[in-house]
């Protein structure tokens, strides 16, 4: 994932306007830090979805509460989300 994909995802997570599903579309994301992951295909989408998860977004004022989070899905998902579609 390149950091212009990262900054697409991010923009999708923070609107509120977006409806994601989000247990329907992070379950292949699951121990994306550990060791032994292998890369895997997705979309800016489900990386949007990822970051809601992960990241705990607050809608209304368009914050993210955990930027630790945040950072480890930039930092592994360039290495090991590979943007599709």
């Amino acid at each position: 994932m390149t950091a212009k994909e990262f900054k697409s995802a991010l923009k999708i997570a923070l609107d509120s306007d977006v409806s994601i599903d989000l247990a329907a579309n992070t379950q292949h994301f699951n121990g994306f830090a550990l060791k032994n992951f292998t890369p895997v295909c997705t979309t800016i989408y489900h990386v949007a979805a990822l970051i809601r998860w992960q990241c705990g977004c607050l809608f209304n004022t368009r914050q993210i509460v955990d930027f630790d989070a945040l950072d480890e899905i930039r930092y592994w998902g360039r290495k090991r989300f590979i943007i599709v579609g």
